[in-house]
């Protein structure tokens, strides 16, 4: 082979292999553009919503506490029959948290006493009263009696505890009470999940 002859194989060769590396980097841009560039005939607002979209439907996990309207775990042993009533805000009482089996009309708390007359001498002829008072750390978390459990002569009262989204930074006393049947004085009555430790100050 001559020496001109070799000199044009070899430029021929440096011109094909030129033109296929420029072809790849050709394609390797546009694959690039095409992830980053919404599809042809969709805005880029709807892009946007596909994004948000698919980022809602796998949510960051994170770790954290129970949040208030979680309950303590229930009770063993046979569960009482009751007729929960309202809740009545009373004046705080740091951290409040007591239960209290009442069988007379002149033990009724003076607050439910003032809300309603009809816990009198002819009702605790028959039927008594569970009386609680707790304490929270915020107004906007609203107990309710949950369940009532008796072990034996242990009785304990669980309660629900229902919030708002944004909690408030009030701390409040609340009075509850159900009506129960007679006959369980010489029970020891306990609450399951005070929001509060008695005794503890609220950080």
């Amino acid at each position: 082979m001559t020496g001109k002859r070799r000199y044009s194989l070899i430029a021929a060769i440096v011109c094909l292999t030129v033109l296929i590396l420029s072809s790849c980097n050709q394609t390797e841009r546009t694959d690039q553009t095409s992830e980053t560039q919404p599809q042809q005939g969709v805005t880029q607002e709807e892009e946007s919503m596909r994004v948000t979209e698919a980022s809602a439907q796998a949510p960051e996990i994170r770790p954290g506490r129970p949040e208030v309207g979680e309950t303590a775990e229930e009770s063993q042993g046979e569960s009482l029959a009751f007729v929960s009533g309202e809740r009545i805000r009373v004046p705080y009482t740091v951290n409040k948290a007591s239960v209290s089996y009442v069988t007379s009309a002149s033990d009724v708390p003076a607050e439910l006493s003032a809300e309603t007359d009809a816990y009198d001498d002819s009702f605790f002829a028959e039927k008594a009263l569970v009386v609680i008072e707790v304490s929270t750390s915020s107004g906007s978390a609203h107990p309710s009696i949950q369940a009532i459990n008796r072990d034996d002569s242990e009785i304990e009262v669980t309660l629900y505890y229902e919030g708002t989204e944004i909690g408030t930074t009030d701390m409040a006393t609340w009075l509850l009470w159900a009506e129960v049947e007679r006959g369980l004085e010489d029970c020891q009555w306990s609450l399951a999940n005070a929001a509060l430790r008695p005794g503890v100050e609220a950080r």
